[in-house]
């Protein structure tokens, strides 16, 4: 991995910076999808929990990756943009 981040011309530092935000997007994912399913009681069938458990994961890991990472707003921003202009056209 060394002669993979010289050949590309990255640090250690920079690499592992580069990796902080889905890192820490991830563990509060795992952390909502816990207390989701915590919160879920016996009664709630198998699928039908799973699938909030989804929803709920999904939606933190987008919120804090937008929240955390500035660069992931702006690709968003001009994704979002670009669809809007291209279904208008």
């Amino acid at each position: 991995m060394l002669l993979a981040l010289r050949e590309l011309g990255l640090s250690v530092q920079d690499y592992l910076r580069q990796l902080l935000s889905p890192f820490l997007a991830t563990g509060a994912m795992a952390f909502s999808v816990l207390v989701v399913a915590r919160m879920l009681t016996s009664d709630v069938e198998p699928l039908a929990q799973m699938a909030i458990e989804i929803g709920a994961g999904a939606l933190t890991y987008a919120s804090a990756l937008l929240v955390l990472d500035r660069r992931v707003s702006a690709d968003i921003k001009t994704i979002a943009r670009d669809l809007f202009a291209t279904a208008k056209a």
